[in-house]
């Protein structure tokens, strides 16, 4: 780097600090003003604090909170911020810090605080807090970047507008729901959840409820967990949207982690049929020793993955570990990828998938 860019550089540090942000928001000014970024963060641009891991869209690895800053809070803050947030050579008079677009120190902020309304971040953002930019939101804190921070921060904090917790932890490729739910007032209390799809109450279609009452992990605790089936309408291998709520079907309650895309699928009769014909026997006599082989147990490897996340005839589960892949401790059971059984695995496929 030459003398005239490293002298850019110390200026533009030095401003920042006479102005008095805080330290975090002062970050390395060379490997974001000079390497021909437009002030969208480090790493991949995912927002992932740096991390330069895959992007938020499909098949994102990103944990749920993460994503949501990627794919809501970041773009809301490139559209609305950017005027001060860029490059130093985008900007007139002294650019403002371009962690914004950053997780990890934006994640720090919003935890700095008691509620969706009133924390270090959103505070910043509405000028409550000083900032140069003042109120980025225009006195409402349903408009611009505010409306998805506070949403950012019932994800983080697991909140709803009722005061229960609870979070949509993974929708299988068969549609089972699984996640918690809970009054954190009344251990005792067992909330029921509702379902909705294509849409929130009100415009989706109604798609059953479970209470939550089993025994789950992470913040579930004892008997708030909830395992829900959707119904076969709604597993038809096309991309769709889920929205639960706590408690009542209303938006203020609306459980973090939803609305969440997936794609699901329905085991069909055709495909059942097939298997007890063609398979069931073979499975056994040449897996069985080592593995259960029901239509149920060889249909969760054929699923692995899905068609959605790349699966297909060849690639799947039952044909990849009956042909020797992925380390398969019983070995190649098939001879190869067309020996039997594998060749009926791919068929099956076709059936069930229709690829």
């Amino acid at each position: 780097m030459d003398a005239s860019r490293w002298a850019t550089m110390a200026f533009a540090l030095a401003t920042a600090l006479m102005l008095g942000c805080e330290p975090m928001h002062v970050r390395s000014l060379q490997d974001n003003s000079f390497n021909g970024s437009s002030g969208s963060g480090s790493g991949s641009g995912s927002g992932g604090g740096g991390s330069g891991g895959g992007g938020s869209g499909g098949g994102s690895s990103l944990p749920a909170e993460q994503a949501f800053f990627a794919e809501r809070v970041k773009a809301s803050f490139e559209a609305s911020c950017i005027a001060c947030h860029a490059a130093p050579r985008l900007v007139t008079g002294t650019p403002a810090p371009l962690n914004i677009y950053d997780y990890g120190p934006m994640k720090n902020l919003l935890n700095d605080g008691v509620s969706p309304a009133n924390n270090r971040l959103i505070n910043k953002i509405r000028g409550v807090i000083t900032h140069t930019g003042g109120d980025a939101c225009g006195g409402n804190l349903s408009s611009g970047p505010c409306k998805e921070v506070m949403e950012w921060y019932k994800v983080e904090n697991k909140v709803t507008d009722n005061g229960s917790t609870g979070f949509i932890d993974n929708i299988s490729p068969l549609g089972v729901v699984t996640g918690w739910a809970k009054d954190p007032g009344d251990e005792a209390k067992k909330l029921t959840v509702y379902f909705y799809v294509n849409g929130p109450v009100g415009v989706g279609q109604a798609a059953g409820s479970v209470v939550a009452q089993e025994v789950g992990l992470g913040g579930a605790g004892l008997n708030h967990y909830f395992n829900h089936q959707l119904p076969a309408q709604f597993r038809d291998g096309t991309t769709r949207e889920i929205y639960a709520y706590a408690e009542q079907a209303i938006a203020g309650n609306l459980l973090p982690g939803t609305p969440k895309q997936y794609v699901a699928y329905q085991q069909s009769d055709e495909g059942r049929q097939y298997f007890a014909a063609n398979i069931a026997t073979n499975f056994a006599n040449t897996c069985g020793a080592c593995h259960p082989t029901t239509y149920e147990a060889g249909f969760a490897n054929l699923i692995s993955p899905p068609p959605d996340k790349g699966g297909t005839a060849q690639n799947n589960g039952l044909v990849i570990k009956g042909s020797g892949g992925n380390g398969h401790g019983g070995g190649n059971r098939c001879g190869g990828t067309n020996g039997s059984p594998c060749r009926e695995f791919q068929e099956w496929w076709r059936i069930e998938f229709g690829n």
